[in-house]
């Protein structure tokens, strides 16, 4: 019902319209609507509204004003990530007290620019481009070290596009200027709303293996993935294009395994949460922020293992693990912290 909401009131009528009428050249037709210039000062956007946690249509937006620091993206595409759910049943928390446009997962194109941000961004108008959605303060301890990805402002949500301020539901949106990217010319606007999950992935697999977490494993040894939606299907993925043959991913829908079964890689296959207990495996990597399921999986964690804590649970959860098997097990533990600016970057 939420896809069906999303895909009828945020199709523009212009644009429909445009596409109907035209009979040679869509694409041209497409391109020409985007990238002129708006002529009104409102725009549509979807908006979520903290009181009863709803979300709702709105025809009259005012447009984003950018100050000296940002600038302005027409937005192609936006993405409905697992936070933007979570979210809207209220289990994440916003920073904000009234509403908000969500979407942090999107692709578009420059429009406007204050004269000061111009030297910041990556482009022209029209020039085609992705965002990092996660901000930082450039003062705390975290960005003073060169570890953005730990900032303490944006820890609590303030400056992240999607969750702090104003995100991709709608027309336009605001965004800092250093946190745009230029598309590659051969990446559609439409996979381009992948980049940032898999930068998250990218992140986590350098946390891992370019840190020295799991550096002692190997193609050989056996995967588990929790969770077999995106995030953890790009993981998957990412894990088999490395050499990994033996990847298990375990999730309770059928519907989802049946996406693995679908995806036809050489040693990859969907488990039941039931079967786990019959394999044991060198590297588990959570991707559904579900304690219960973590838990469960970890006696399936062979001795030296390494558990990879990547899913994101709402706040206030707990983990529960014996500490005993921890430390005389001797398996690594590695929690996996937002993304960086190198990731996103990496990602293209």
């Amino acid at each position: 019902a939420f896809d069906r909401f999303i895909s009828k009131h945020l199709r523009s009528t212009a644009l429909a319209l445009r596409l109907t009428n035209s009979s040679r050249n869509p694409k041209q037709e497409i391109n020409s609507f985007f990238l002129k210039k708006k002529q009104s000062e409102t725009m549509r956007g979807l908006i979520f509204l903290t009181a009863d946690n709803s979300l709702k249509l709105k025809n009259d937006l005012q447009d984003p004003k950018p100050n000296s620091e940002e600038v302005v993206v027409r937005v192609s595409h936006c993405g409905v990530c697992g936070t933007d759910l979570h979210i809207m049943q209220g289990h994440f928390p916003v920073a904000v007290e009234t509403q908000l446009v969500l979407g942090h997962e999107f692709t578009g194109w420059l429009q406007e620019a204050n004269t000061d941000s111009k030297k910041n961004q990556d482009g022209n108008f029209g020039t085609p481009v992705f965002v990092n959605p996660n901000g930082r303060c450039g003062y705390c301890i975290g960005c003073q070290e060169g570890r953005v990805h730990f900032c303490g402002y944006r820890a609590m949500g303030a400056a992240s596009v999607g969750v702090g301020r104003d995100g991709g539901w709608a027309e336009f949106v605001a965004v800092p200027a250093n946190q745009v990217h230029r598309m590659p010319k051969d990446l559609p606007m439409s996979t381009g709303i992948l980049v940032e999950p898999i930068s998250c992935v990218l992140h986590g697999y350098d946390r891992l293996f370019t840190a020295g977490a799991a550096k002692q494993l190997d193609p050989t040894d056996s995967v588990l993935i929790l969770g077999a939606g995106i995030i953890g299907l790009l993981w998957a993925c990412l894990l088999h294009q490395r050499g990994y043959r033996t990847i298990h991913i375990s999730d309770i829908s059928p519907e989802r395994r049946q996406v693995v079964t679908n995806m036809k890689l050489n040693g990859m296959s969907p488990k039941q949460p039931t079967e786990l207990l019959s394999n044991t495996y060198q590297l588990i990597v959570d991707c559904t922020g579900v304690p219960k399921a973590l838990e469960s999986a970890y006696k399936s964690l062979s001795s030296g293992g390494i558990l990879c804590v990547f899913g994101c649970a709402p706040e206030g959860v707990k983990l529960n693990l014996p500490y005993y098997d921890l430390v005389n097990e001797r398996s690594p533990l590695c929690f996996v912290a937002l993304i960086r600016s190198q990731a996103t970057e990496l990602s293209t």
